[in-house]
Parts: C-alpha cells; sequence; structure tokens
C-alpha cells in the first residue's frame, strides 16, 4: 500500500473547486458525519504552471467510511463503487475508500494546519481514474 503526500496549492485549488461535486460531497456529509470526503480531479501541467487541463472523465470521491458502510441519501444511488442519482444508473462519481491523514507543514516559519493530505490508497485512487487523453 503506498502512501503519498500531496501539498494543497492554491492554483489547483481554484480550478478543483466544482459546484456539482461540492453538493454531491454536501449531501453525503449529512448522513455520514463522522467521514471525511475528498474531490479527486486530474489534470495535466503544461510547461506554463498557470495553464491547467482538467482531463475529461468520472471524478472520484474518496471516502475514509467503506463505500458498503455508507449512508446514501435518498437523492443518490449506489451501484457497485459508483454513485448515481436516484432515477438514472449512469454514474455521476466514482467512490474509493482510502485512510486519509491531514499533517500540519511549515512555510516561511509559519505553522498551516492540514497543509499536507496522505491517501493511503493512493493507486486505487488513479486507477480509479479513467480518462481519455
Amino acid at each position: 500500500m503506498e502512501n503519498t503526500r500531496f501539498k494543497k496549492t492554491p492554483k489547483v485549488k481554484l480550478r478543483a473547486y466544482d459546484e456539482k461535486l461540492l453538493s454531491v460531497c454536501k449531501e453525503l456529509m449529512v448522513s455520514n458525519q463522522e467521514t471525511s470526503f475528498i474531490i479527486s480531479k486530474k489534470f495535466k501541467e503544461s510547461s506554463d504552471e498557470k495553464i491547467l487541463t482538467e482531463i475529461s472523465g468520472l471524478p472520484v470521491i474518496v471516502t475514509t467510511t467503506p463505500i458498503k458502510e455508507l449512508e446514501i441519501p435518498s437523492c443518490f444511488g449506489l451501484k457497485g463503487d459508483y454513485l448515481t442519482t436516484w432515477c438514472d444508473d449512469d454514474p455521476i462519481v466514482k467512490l474509493v475508500h482510502s485512510n486519509i491523514t491531514y499533517t500540519d507543514g511549515e512555510i516561511n516559519g509559519r505553522l498551516i494546519k492540514h497543509l499536507y493530505v496522505d491517501i493511503d490508497n493512493i493507486e486505487e485512487v488513479r486507477k480509479a481514474k479513467s480518462y481519455k487523453d
């Protein structure tokens, strides 16, 4: 099981913010208050570090609770590891279970709470991100 540390960076945070995925996580958090959820999207970075291109494909939500133990709100359905809308079987997001650890870090002598995110099951998250180039 590989453990990879990710550092939050402003340019990626702004592009990764997605109202639809955020609303899905908010709905899941109402029923699963002890669970952490992380939205995972994939970007390609060009030689100009300011340009990020999102790779198309199904987004992934990493959950700290095993998928079979999640309480799914009535506005969604669960088909295997895929979350669907209540009236359709087409997947809207892939769910992946992993332990998640937040670690504080220091930048220029200033302590930043939860600067790093460690995802234990990172290879499973990477496999779940099916995309087309």
